[in-house]
């Protein structure tokens, strides 16, 4: 039942309370971004909610928290463990203030907030988080692993142990779980968990998953299958180990434990560990995964399994011990489904089967053998093409990946089904020796579990804009796995350019959260452990050491400034300031004697040095990279200042905020001074001995444009030049010439970069048959070239679609203030969601026609739904003209330059400028309508 007002009681005392369950009630309550969420180690959780309400203007002015022992004691309106009391905050979200939290323990807390009119709502429904183990003595376990042979490139490992449990009710059971590399957890035959996230030992992920439901009373086993791939892109080398901690608390308050120990027992399994070709790609380190099926330990999970062939385990030390100084609980999940059967299944004359799945995936292959024979070998290979007589390609569009899986039946039927997934969307599979049909060609789809893969919608009048919008909303979906990777195929690894176009775009397409503060956090990692001259990696984790490119770790500022910008998550923001405080020091450490950046340190030598600006090479479209002081780099400077001078302003560090806008200042001046030839474009950089690079590339006048440094009476200039470049700027970077155009208002440009085939972008993809976006925009030679065709960068596209197109901006941090602004021209209509931390904001418009004398057909329907607690300025565009008349839900609200009667709830303001009729809302739903009324 609610808990009411005078129930609360307290130092702060009672407040009003409402009834009716149509006013205003706390919702969605989250703890660290996660509904009810387990293995939390944050010592004060981040608390948030959302709120329900039908009315306009529902705001909240002050909350108050209760966080108690058992839903009973919220229900008692006591919160035996903390009331925040009432908080005078508009801010939905907050930080546990109470007492030490303990490990394992449960807590519930529930909400209530004051509203405008100072009447408190209902409290919430209760909601919970459970703490992980957060002292390193919780852990009891040991770290076991199998005795290693030296040979081994990798390393499948089984192992089990059985337990009985009493006759007792269990109550709950947890299983605290990690593994260098990784893991799959099974518990009395089933499969629970796999896991955890890369990271280097010292700072390594462990799992809490909750496995009540999988035991018994009685008999029960645990299994494990062990990976360990040695170092690669995104994985350290670190050494292999396995933990795992059962614990069960029964009913009676009893408890017990299940560790890893000595008597567990371990065998190796059946894949192939040693023999050159078995790297997948010199980069990666990924096995290519050989099987020999009449080996697998089938029913190894279960009670009763004869395991007295096994060994027993290398037993390494109770946690912590070397390497392992620190588990940190994973705050995230690999979520996936499985692909039930190809589009086709085709078989070639030579007997084997080729599955065409329709699109690229990151996936697992799982391939069901109806009559093995006993000792057949069947070869298998994924791809991203088909040759010419229809077999799939092990040449072009792999990145000279060896895509290969290879498995030894045994008689009768049985599943392949490898450990590490690889991106395709062709799977073919030698003569197997039977007829296949297609429910036994399957695939296990994977990727970063997130609130929702449709969270933002995007739909308009332009057919291709909306198929460019899945290829992006896909793309992203499949390049977020445990981490965000540069590529599913060959390149896994955390690239920090890939990473930052990627999270910028989850967060606002999926509601993303928690991957990027995984990210951002293990690049702050980064800095600690390889840069003490304020770089970062670029790429990380990973196991290639001390490897950056000067332009990322610029790009990194911004990336922390995204972030907080869309979630308001102040406290991530102190912890990144040194970081970027010391990438400020870093850039400011090369500006020369005229102002400018020059020869950024680092790059490890050509294609990096100095900064990539974009890549790959063919990206460049021949950007002169021969000059010291290249523009693209001098730009991301003055952005690096800026977002330093924006965060040093928020925490309320005014010397730095002085110190950064003065050189952010100072560079743009420099670049104004120096990278401007006559005529007011920019050139793309300075050479050493003064004097300018005659080439004006796209990507220095764009860079310009998009980051404000273009005088006022040169915008239309740098525009036009920009626009009749087409589009000359790779994936990697092409955000800015988006931003370039929105910059001047060039929406027709807008919508012909992302939808016209005929010149790289998007589209192109889309009609060259591309499910998955590219490496490289240039289409099927990025095969001559050895690119990725499964590569997401690009796909940063929709945040700039949900601003240029749809219309609706972020305009402070955590969504506190928005805008939605139709665009005047590029689209006749176009309708979607955007989620942000206060709720969905819906929006859908649509130009309409006035017929009448003297009117003219530029007037506009938009509709939005706005959620509580958030501001909106509303832009309804009028081409410039004076005499328009402008409704809400039917009534006037504007007629030819004036604001008429009657007043509308929530309609707080209401202006014109040149081009717009501006309407500053509170929050609720709106439909507006403007005519063209003629003069």
């Amino acid at each position: 039942m609610p808990i009411v007002a005078g129930q609360l009681g307290g130092a702060t005392g009672d407040v009003p309370q409402s009834t009716d369950w149509d006013d205003p009630i706390p919702v969605d309550l989250r703890v660290e971004y996660t509904h009810d969420p387990f293995g939390i180690d944050n010592p004060d959780p981040f608390l948030s909610w959302r709120i329900h309400s039908q009315e306009r203007g529902t705001t909240q002015t002050a909350y108050r928290i209760l966080v108690a022992s058992s839903p009973d004691e919220l229900t008692n309106g006591t919160g035996d463990v903390w009331d925040s009391g009432l908080v005078e905050s508009k801010s939905m979200n907050a930080r546990y203030g109470g007492p030490s939290l303990d490990s394992r323990e449960r807590y519930y807390w529930s909400v209530q907030i004051v509203d405008q009119t100072g009447d408190a709502s209902d409290w919430s429904e209760p909601a919970w988080w459970e703490m992980g183990l957060l002292d390193e003595d919780d852990w009891e376990a040991e770290w076991i692993r199998k005795p290693r042979d030296d040979d081994d490139l990798f390393e499948f490992n089984f192992f089990r142990t059985e337990f009985e449990l009493e006759e007792t009710s269990i109550d709950r059971v947890r299983a605290y779980v990690s593994a260098y590399h990784q893991y799959e957890l099974r518990l009395n035959g089933e499969a629970v968990d796999m896991g955890p996230s890369f990271n280097y030992p010292d700072r390594q992920y462990y799992k809490v998953v909750d496995v009540t439901d999988q035991l018994v009373a009685g008999e029960n086993a645990i299994g494990v299958l062990h990976n360990w791939s040695g170092g690669g892109q995104g994985r350290p080398h670190g050494e292999p180990g396995l933990i795992v901690q059962l614990e069960i608390e029964y009913e009676d308050g009893t408890t017990e434990r299940v560790t890893t120990d000595d008597t567990w027992r371990v065998r190796a399994g059946p894949w192939q560990t040693t023999g050159d070709d078995l790297i997948r790609a010199g980069s990666s380190q990924d096995p290519v995964e050989v099987i020999d099926g009449r080996d697998l330990p089938r029913g190894y999970a279960e009670s009763g399994f004869d395991d007295d062939n096994w060994d027993d385990p290398e037993i390494l030390g109770t946690h912590p011990t070397e390497p392992w100084e620190r588990l940190i609980s994973q705050e995230r999940e690999v979520t996936g489904e499985l692909i039930e059967e190809p589009e086709t299944l085709t078989r070639l004359d030579n007997g084997d089967y080729v599955a065409d799945f329709g699109k690229v995936y990151s996936a697992i292959p799982r391939i069901r053998f109806e009559d093995g024979e006993e000792g057949r070998h069947v070869e298998m290979v994924a791809g991203y093409r088909l040759t010419d007589d229809g077999q799939v390609d092990t040449e072009r569009g792999v990145q000279s990946t060896d895509m290969r899986y290879e498995y030894t039946q045994r008689d009768g039927e049985q599943v392949f089904r490898p450990f590490l997934y690889l991106g395709y969307r062709y799977f073919q599979i030698e003569d197997p020796g039977e007829e296949l049909e297609k429910d036994q060609v399957q695939a296990f789809a994977r990727w970063n579990d997130v609130p929702d893969t449709h969270a933002a919608t995007f739909e308009s009048s332009n057919e291709m804009l909306n198929d460019v919008w899945e290829l992006s909303r896909r793309s992203l979906q499949y390049a977020s796995q445990e981490q965000f990777v540069d590529t599913p195929t060959r390149e896994k690894g955390q690239f920090l350019g890939d990473a930052y176009n990627i999270s910028w775009a989850t967060m606002q397409t999926f509601e993303e959260r928690k991957l990027s503060r995984q990210a951002l956090r293990e690049f702050f990692d980064s800095q600690e452990r390889f840069w003490s001259d304020g770089r970062l990696n670029a790429v990380y984790p990973t196991g290639d050491g001390a490897r950056d490119i000067p332009d990322y770790s610029q790009k990194f500022v911004d990336w922390v400034w995204r972030y907080y910008h869309i979630t308001g998550d102040e406290e991530l923001l102190k912890e990144s300031y040194p970081v970027i405080r010391n990438v400020a020091e870093y850039v400011d450490d090369h500006v020369n004697e005229n102002g400018l950046v020059v020869d950024l340190s680092g790059g490890e030598g050509f294609p990096y040095e100095y900064g990539i600006v974009d890549w790959p090479d063919e990206m460049r479209y021949d950007y002169d990279r021969e000059t010291g002081a290249m523009t693209t780099v001098n730009v991301y400077g003055v952005a690096v200042f800026r977002r330093v001078a924006q965060v040093a302003e928020i925490l309320g560090r005014s010397d730095d905020v002085d110190e950064m806008r003065a050189k952010e200042g100072a560079l743009t001046e420099a670049i104004n001074e120096h990278l401007v030839r006559d005529g007011g474009l920019y050139v793309d950089g300075l050479h050493y001995d003064g004097s300018q690079s005659d080439r004006v590339s796209q990507h220095a006048n764009a860079f310009a444009l998009a980051w404000d440094i273009v005088p006022a009476e040169n915008v239309e200039t740098v525009a036009d030049h920009v626009v009749d470049r087409g589009v000359e700027m790779g994936p990697a970077t092409i955000q800015w010439l988006l931003y370039a155009l929105l910059a001047d208002d060039r929406y027709d440009a807008l919508v012909d970069v992302l939808t016209d085939p005929s010149h790289d972008g998007w589209a192109r993809i889309l009609d060259e048959g591309g499910t998955f976006l590219w490496e490289s925009w240039h289409g099927l030679e990025a095969d001559e070239w050895n690119r990725s065709l499964s590569h997401a960068w690009a796909a940063v596209s929709n945040v700039m679609m949900q601003e240029g197109l749809l219309g609706v901006t972020i305009e402070a941090p955590g969504a506190t203030a928005l805008s939605i602004t139709p665009p005047p021209a590029g689209l006749d209509s176009a309708s979607g969601i955007v989620p942000t931390e206060h709720g969905d904001v819906c929006v859908s418009w649509e130009r309409t026609e006035t017929p009448g004398e003297g009117r003219s057909d530029n007037g506009i329907e938009l509709s939005t739904s706005i959620p509580a607690n958030t501001p909106a300025t509303v832009r309804i565009p009028t081409h410039g003209s004076d005499s328009v008349r402008v409704c809400e839900n039917g009534k006037t609200i504007w007629n030819k330059g004036n604001r008429t009667r009657p007043e509308r709830p929530g309609i707080e303001n209401i202006n014109r400028t040149d081009e717009h009729i501006v309407v500053e809302v509170t929050s609720g739903e709106y439909v507006f309508e403007l005519e063209q009324l003629g003069n």
